[in-house]
């Protein structure tokens, strides 16, 4: 008697493996998009998840914003980023009086003691990244902690503040919590 076909599990065997090597493929081919193209100030929160393989991870810019690379937790390699700017990288923050500053660079800690950045964006698996502020000529790319993959892009400096501190979830000093009418 000849056999025409494959039985069903021979069928369900050879898709599962067409489907493994293609997964592995896919998560590489991500992976290597991430090195291979240039990053912008716009893509740096997207390009940090894709390279976190679920993992808290934390991107690094040091020298002048010149050198950046990814660093994810429980892994011993950096990833490196390349990235293309436009003009010098100036990080921005609040100050204690509410005013948009200029911050320069920070202290954040490395294997080796703490070392000086000029700037780092962090991510956990759960969604939530730190706050960032960067200015590039005249445009401004705020991230923020749950605001999504991409960031506000503006050249107004009240907008980052209404962006960040929305005025119907800010407390104003009248009230009864100030003890004012």
């Amino acid at each position: 008697m000849k056999r025409n076909g494959m039985s069903l599990i021979e069928l369900l065997v050879v898709l599962f493996i067409i489907g493994l090597v293609s997964s592995v493929a896919i998560f590489s081919l991500k992976k290597s998009e991430i090195v291979a193209s240039p990053s912008t100030l716009s893509t740096l929160k997207k390009n940090l998840i894709a390279a976190s393989e679920g993992r808290s991870s934390t991107l690094i810019c040091k020298k002048g914003c010149q050198e950046c690379f990814i660093r994810i937790e429980g892994s011993n390699k950096n990833l490196p980023l390349s990235f293309n700017k436009n003009g010098e990288i100036i990080r921005y923050g609040f100050d204690r009086y509410g005013e948009l500053r200029p911050m320069g660079s920070m202290v954040i800690p490395m294997k080796k003691g703490y070392e000086e950045v000029c700037f780092s964006l962090s991510y956990s698996p759960d969604g939530i990244s730190s706050l960032l502020i960067l200015k590039n000529n005249e445009t401004f790319y705020v991230y923020t902690p749950l605001g999504g993959n991409e960031p506000l892009v503006t050249q107004n400096k009240e907008a980052i503040r209404d962006f960040i501190y929305p005025e119907d979830l800010t407390p104003m000093r009248s009230g009864s919590y100030y003890g004012a009418p």
